[in-house]
């Protein structure tokens, strides 16, 4: 949202870079993080480290600036699954409520159906 500028996770930190020039770049996480969202109106960077979602403010005026990382809450993500991407989340327009993937109680486990054919019957 905030035109010029990318976020990317490398080396297992999310960095900000200028697009397309690929220079300079800007570390904003702080001992890991990955799964970098922007805010609608792109002043705000939320991302994850392990179980944890931070966010940064951001701001430019000319030169780029970024907050130290702040802690925003702890949930456990649900396993990768098929395909899915552990940690995948996705922020609303306001930056304010957050759509993912968690575990709810239920024990990981297999489920087996046996003669599913059976209930094609009638």
């Amino acid at each position: 949202p905030v035109g010029g500028f990318v976020a990317h996770e490398s080396e297992e930190e999310v960095f900000v870079t200028r697009f397309p020039e690929g220079e300079p770049r800007w570390q904003i996480s702080e001992g890991g993080g990955s799964v970098p969202q922007w805010s609608a109106d792109g002043r705000r960077l939320f991302f994850l480290n392990g179980d944890d979602l931070y966010e940064v403010a951001v701001e430019y005026d000319g030169r780029f600036r970024a907050s130290s990382p702040e802690h925003l809450f702890s949930f456990t993500l649900a396993p990768a699954e098929y395909g899915w991407m552990r940690g995948s989340f996705s922020v609303d327009g306001n930056g304010e409520r957050f759509l993912m993937v968690r575990v709810s109680g239920i024990p990981p486990g297999i489920v087996v159906h046996q003669n599913w054919l059976h209930g094609l019957d009638r």
